[in-house]
């Protein structure tokens, strides 16, 4: 009869758990409600990724969003003056400054003694025509007369008048003359200008009484010095800016007077150098939105989030479904925006402040994915948030290599270990490529040596300390805000310190030991499918914490065999053993333990039947046919990942070993079969992504673990017999009775 009731029990339960079977009255109802989750999901992914959008946008097309009009914009509007001004206008004052300088003429200078050099050359040459042994070939009054008249464009009237004097050997007044002349123009300095010059004869002519100089010779005397002075004048720079200068000096600046409420520019009229200074001197700073560059940024943007988008939808889906993993990712890229933006802010404000400090935010941003979300989704984010900071800031596209190779070198740095180390060595790595980058760039630029060590050493260098500090003190921050969990944080978890861990090993010893059995179990299990073996093991230190209010309920730890629940009814019994679930939860909530650690140990057990108590109450019945399955069922949820299953699987397995009275090899592979098989008939796993395949293989994993623990061991006999078998050669046998057979 047993056996049938348990065969009618199976019947009934391979047919449809009773929860399903209520979803089921309706056709389709299930698919209806799942449909409607997945909508109500997309949407609120669509929603959180538009509102990011926006914000994104609106932090890195601020700068451009209004800019100052400038000489050759249309004025958007009519620009009045707040006030009556006056001021000097600057253009038109410097306007007519240039004209006065440009109305001085040019100074152009004789050298004395070039002049003098050159008449002394003529005299010598005249004078040599009556030598009696002339040296040159002038030889006679007609060669001299030709060179004086075509070469040094003497008038033909000194020409004759010089010669003649010449030949009556009466050269010497001329001579001291014409020197008188040029010491009275040249009074005292080695230059004269070529304006003191001008009209010479008349000046030559004033002299003529007080240098007894003849009237014939007044003609003479100017026309040698006209000619003289053309052939040795120069164009004197300094002098002439000098006097340029001192002509624009003497300009009056030029002021201009605006009343209250007068126009400075009209609508649509073009702005002018003299407006814009105008609007400076008003205190206005008017500006303009370049609409066009703003719908284009915009453009370009929407289109990376886009690709990002479908990217992580299609590549990612576990990433997709956790709305906490893409509310992180989605803080993170705000993140690297608003330090990108306050390094661009900084660097426009002070030039020396430079922008491949932005490489800072792209490194935070990647680290940070890889703990927090997933590896793929910070090498897909990393390249598409840098490339929309440099499209919408309008950087230099050396910033954006910074910027990336930052960003990679954290991943790198990042997607194997998770831990402080790691975040430490990606910051030393991040600056490390940031110097030799930057290095290269302004090798490659040719760039001033103080602004390219200033670069190197400050900026370079102080990406991956900033990384590190940064990625340090947020990666706590979002393990608490978001309740999840990363490597480090389960590390900690780890700790027997830990309030939860101590309280159970002092109040259930014996839970406390499964615990850590179970998740040395479970690990091993874990590693052999490919889960997260630390998750796995953190969340079996853990899944019985429910225990500790009432740990003498549980059979590890009753002492000489005593169990309260035997005076206890099934359904109490049954109530007393679950209810260690959701007070176990209650426990983790308090204690702010990440979500998916309690979400393991709210489905270890799934939907399991309690078979003692219900067992039992069947016995007890009258009618064994009205005890119901579902009062002695564990209230569930089953599991619903693969972390959660290996858990169930290896507490069932480890407790029924554990209970073994002969824990031989064979005893082991048919209770763990049989309760993996249970568990598979029992529907446990269908909300669980998990195979057939790794059902086997953790199957094999707990066999072979188990077996190896509870390997039989030396049966040693006391020391008596011990010392009787060494003095009876006989019972040895020929061998050492310490050596196992």
């Amino acid at each position: 009869m047993e056996n049938g009731n348990k065969s009618k029990t199976r019947k009934r339960r391979t047919v449809q758990p009773s929860s399903v079977t209520r979803l089921d009255t309706k056709p389709g109802l299930r698919q209806r409600l799942a449909g409607a989750w997945d909508g109500f999901l997309e949407a609120r992914m669509i929603t959180a990724a538009v509102v990011l959008y926006l914000l994104v946008a609106a932090a890195l097309l601020y700068p451009s969003f209004r800019v100052p009009l400038e000489p050759g914009d249309r004025s958007p509007r009519d620009i009045a003056s707040p006030r009556r001004m006056e001021y000097v206008d600057a253009e038109a004052t410097e306007l007519a400054r240039t004209r006065a300088r440009n109305n001085v003429e040019k100074v152009y200078v004789v050298d004395i003694k070039n002049i003098l050099a050159d008449y002394n050359t003529i005299t010598t040459m005249v004078a040599g025509i009556y030598d009696e042994m002339p040296v040159d070939e002038f030889q006679d009054a007609g060669s001299v007369r030709n060179y004086l008249l075509d070469t040094m464009y003497l008038d033909s009237k000194t020409v004759d008048a010089l010669i003649n004097k010449g030949r009556n050997n009466t050269l010497e007044p001329l001579n001291q003359a014409l020197a008188a002349a040029v010491a009275e123009l040249a009074q005292g300095r080695d230059r004269v200008e070529q304006n003191r010059l001008d009209n010479i004869e008349a000046r030559v002519r004033e002299l003529a009484a007080a240098q007894n100089i003849a009237e014939q010779d007044i003609p003479v005397i100017a026309d040698i010095l006209n000619v003289l002075a053309d052939r040795n004048r120069r164009f004197a720079v300094d002098e002439t800016e000098q006097k340029r200068d001192a002509a624009a000096l003497a300009v009056t600046p030029v002021t201009r007077v605006t009343e209250q409420s007068e126009v400075i520019v009209k609508k649509d009229q073009r702005v002018s150098a003299a407006h814009v200074r105008a609007f400076a001197n008003a205190g206005l700073h008017p500006t303009r939105t370049p609409w066009m560059r703003l719908g284009g940024c915009a453009l370009l943007l929407a289109f990376l989030f886009v690709m990002g988008g479908v990217y992580i939808r299609h590549a990612l889906p576990d990433v997709y479904a956790d709305d906490k993993k893409l509310y992180m990712l989605f803080m993170l890229i705000a993140f690297a925006v608003l330090w990108s933006l306050m390094a661009h802010m900084l660097n426009l404000a002070i030039p020396q402040f430079s922008p491949y400090s932005m490489g800072v935010g792209m490194a935070v941003l990647t680290i940070l994915s890889c703990f927090l979300v997933q590896g793929q989704a910070a090498l897909a984010a990393a390249p598409l948030t840098a490339a929309a900071i440099m499209i919408c800031l309008g950087l230099e596209p050396g910033v954006f290599l910074v910027m990336l190779a930052a960003g990679l070198t954290g991943y790198f740095f990042s997607m194997r270990r998770q831990d402080m180390d790691s975040i430490m060595k990606a910051g030393l790595a991040v600056s490390a490529v940031s110097m030799i980058i930057i290095a290269g760039l302004h090798m490659a630029q040719s760039s001033p040596m103080p602004r390219a060590l200033m670069d190197i050493l400050v900026f370079g260098a102080g990406n991956g300390l900033l990384t590190a500090i940064l990625a340090t003190g947020l990666l706590p921050l979002f393990e608490r805000v978001f309740n999840v969990i990363t490597p480090h944080r389960l590390l900690e978890l780890s700790n027997p310190e830990h309030p939860l861990l101590k309280k159970l090993l002092i109040n259930a010893p014996g839970t406390y030991h499964h615990s850590i059995f179970v998740g040395n179990l479970a690990e091993t299990a874990a590693d052999a499918v490919g889960a997260d073996t630390l998750l796995v093991r953190i969340a079996c230190f853990y899944h019985d914490v429910g225990k500790i209010n009432r740990p003498y309920f549980f059979a590890e730890n009753q002492l000489h065999g005593e169990n309260p629940l035997d005076d206890k009814s099934p359904s109490m019994g049954a109530l007393i053993i679950y209810q260690h679930l959701k007070e176990g939860v209650e426990m983790l909530r308090e204690h702010k333990l990440p979500e998916p650690i309690i979400r393991i140990a709210s489905e270890h057990h799934g939907t399991c039947l309690i078979s003692y108590f219900y067992q039992q109450a069947r016995t007890q019945a009258r009618d064994p046919e009205t005890v119901s399955e579902e009062r002695f069922r564990y209230p569930g949820p089953t599991p619903s990942t693969l972390e959660s299953a290996i858990v169930m699987l290896s507490d069932g397995c480890e407790a029924a070993v554990r209970a073994l009275k002969e824990h031989s090899t064979r005893n082991i592979e048919n209770t763990v079969n049989a309760i993996v098989k249970a568990r598979l008939m029992d529907g446990q796993f269908d909300h669980c992504r998990i195979t057939l395949e790794q059902i086997d293989t953790v199957r094999k994993t707990l066999i072979e673990t188990l077996a190896r623990i509870h390997h039989a061991r030396v049966d040693y006999p006391d020391e008596e017999e011990l010392k009787k078998k060494l003095h009876d050669p006989h019972a040895a046998n020929g061998r050492h009775p310490g050596k196992a057979s």
